[in-house]
């Protein structure tokens, strides 16, 4: 995660709610961290796909991040409830999009560490208040 960087009116979340799928305890701190500042309802850090599920079965987000790999190696269990349910998600992590499932390929994937321009720029709809960041 980059440092905390300066925020202007471009980098509002405007209100989202995001759920957050992070095992590493310091980089769901600071994403939730991030996340708040710009405006946003983070739902979690859940640390497991187990937890994030049974929460989406009485909560449902505007978007999500998701880790890649959540300790046993890669997982899309998540991206699969997500996908059902017509949700919008990014996946974040140190792998390339090599590991990422064909049903997946239209998914954004952000390296990390990741700053907080490239966490909007990937999770605001076209359709949002921020449509006209370069």
């Amino acid at each position: 995660m980059r440092g905390a960087q300066q925020m202007n009116e471009r980098e509002n979340l405007c209100g989202l709610s995001i759920l957050v799928l992070e095992d590493d305890y310091y980089i769901a701190a600071a994403l939730k961290r991030l996340l708040t500042l710009a405006g946003a309802t983070v739902h979690g850090p859940f640390a497991s796909e187990n937890d994030a599920i049974e929460h989406l079965e009485n909560c449902i987000p505007d978007c999500a991040l998701l880790d890649i790999n959540l300790g046993f190696g890669p997982s899309f269990n998540t991206a699969r409830v997500l996908k059902m349910h017509g949700i919008r998600f990014v996946f974040i992590s140190g792998y390339d999009t090599l590991v990422v499932p064909e049903e997946f390929a239209d998914i954004p994937l952000l390296q990390k560490p990741i700053g907080l321009s490239d966490l909007v720029r990937a999770i605001v709809p076209q359709t949002h208040c921020l449509k006209d960041i370069p």
